[in-house]
């Protein structure tokens, strides 16, 4: 911008306590121009000649600051150095330096709304420019954004978070186990089974866990807690080439597969090879399990015989339904409905007057904690499938 010293009978003009007089000669009555308010300027910007309002605080370059009080000329002011009243028209003088007003309302919400769904990234903290460290007052994010805006030199300010790691590490291989549980007659020596099956079974609760935490945070957006919980911290700039492409859903990929275990369990010298169905192996002593009895995913689809497609499958607190219609006492709490296309953890427990089969809900995280209990009407309002 530069300065703007007054380049027409200078002399006319003088400043005194904060007003200027204007006086041609001794026998003219001069003009007096009384400041207006002042606006207090923080010198925190790197755009010249301009002044950019955000809140309460009034931004300006440290060069144009100086422009302004070297000037000495009250036509070219931040503030409003007087009025003149030309025939009937007041004119204003001062003024001059154009203010830009940074509304952060709507940044602010941006902010408190994105605040909400960076944990389901598995982002556990994040600094947006509003939360940024002070700088007499300001956010230094925002100062920055503003001189990377207004300024053709300006670079884009880094952007700063913390990413939850999971320290998905633990041995969940199988390899390695010894499998072998015969003894030198041939029957099964159940202490090396036990072994066995104890080892299976820590590591799948170490697998069980890290997988719980992945669905915690994608599914419910909590993050993992714990004493060995460590983060990674990134700053990074981000392209030029990087636009926001609008709203898009998250997705999450779910994927499960059977480990062979490469041999067989031993029992007298007899194998059966992998994949074979020729025969399946049991441990004495367990009872077969109807399949619909058996806690897994299933589907709630339509019955085919209705085609009745918007039905539903209410679930309850407590099982307290003995007969049909469905009549409950009105303490219980309703949790919900699983509706045509939706999927749940569960078995079933029961059935009523050959058409209401009842169900154990499990929550999707904790596979070992019942939310409820489901009434399916199986013979007019929905089929309940095995899920794949």
């Amino acid at each position: 911008m530069g300065l703007r010293p007054i380049t027409q009978n200078s002399k006319r003009y003088t400043q005194q306590e904060g007003k200027w007089t204007i006086q041609a000669t001794p026998q003219i009555v001069p003009i007096i121009l009384q400041a207006g308010a002042i606006i207090s300027v923080k010198p925190l910007i790197k755009a010249d000649g301009i002044v950019v309002k955000v809140g309460g605080d009034y931004l300006v370059s440290p060069q144009t600051l100086k422009d302004i009080q070297d000037s000495k000329n009250p036509h070219f002011d931040i503030n409003q150095t007087g009025e003149v009243k030309v025939k009937s028209v007041i004119v204003k003088t001062g003024r001059t330096v154009p203010i830009i007003e940074v509304k952060t309302e709507g940044l602010v919400k941006k902010i408190s709304e994105q605040d909400g769904k960076t944990p389901f990234a598995g982002v556990s903290e994040v600094d947006f420019l509003t939360e940024t460290d002070l700088v007499d007052g300001v956010p230094k994010g925002l100062i920055q954004q503003i001189d990377y805006t207004l300024t053709e030199d300006g670079t884009r300010p880094a952007d700063r978070f913390l990413l939850s790691d999971l320290n998905l590490d633990a041995d969940y291989s199988i390899d390695q186990l010894k499998i072998d549980t015969a003894q030198e007659d041939g029957t099964l020596n159940q202490d090396k089974l036990k072994t066995f099956l104890t080892e299976i079974n820590a590591r799948l609760k170490v697998l069980r866990e890290d997988f719980n935490n992945i669905k915690r945070i994608h599914y419910l957006g909590v993050q993992p807690t714990g004493s060995t919980l460590t983060t990674t911290e990134y700053i990074q700039v981000a392209t030029a080439e990087e636009s926001d492409e609008g709203e898009k859903e998250q997705l999450v990929i779910k994927e499960s597969r059977m480990v062979n275990l490469g041999s067989s369990i031993q029992t007298g010298g007899s194998s059966i090879p992998p994949g074979s169905t020729t025969e399946t192996p049991t441990i004495p002593g367990t009872p077969e399990v109807p399949a619909q009895e058996v806690k897994r995913e299933w589907l709630v689809d339509y019955n085919p015989q209705t085609n009745f497609a918007d039905g539903k499958m209410p679930v309850y607190k407590e099982d307290k339904l003995q007969k049909w219609p469905m009549k409950l006492p009105k303490e219980v709490e309703k949790v919900k409905d699983f509706t045509i296309g939706q999927t749940f953890t569960g078995k079933k427990i029961r059935e009523m007057e050959g058409r209401i089969s009842v169900w154990e809900i499990y929550d999707f995280v904790d596979k070992e904690r019942i939310i409820g209990y489901g009434y399916a009407d199986e013979e007019f309002a929905v089929s309940i499938k095995p899920k794949n």
